[in-house]
């Protein structure tokens, strides 16, 4: 890539494709953790 382009259009266009799937992976992360946590305390 000759050009780069600048910091906020970079976040503008990855951003939203990357930030969505990276949400989506670390809710579903945190949730197996809570259920995690959940689990053991019910023991």
């Amino acid at each position: 890539i000759a050009r780069r382009p600048k910091p906020q259009q970079f976040f503008g266009l990855m951003g939203k494709r990357d930030a969505g799937h990276g949400q989506l992976s670390h809710k579903m992360a945190y949730e197996r953790s809570v259920m995690q946590d959940y689990e053991r305390r019910r023991k």
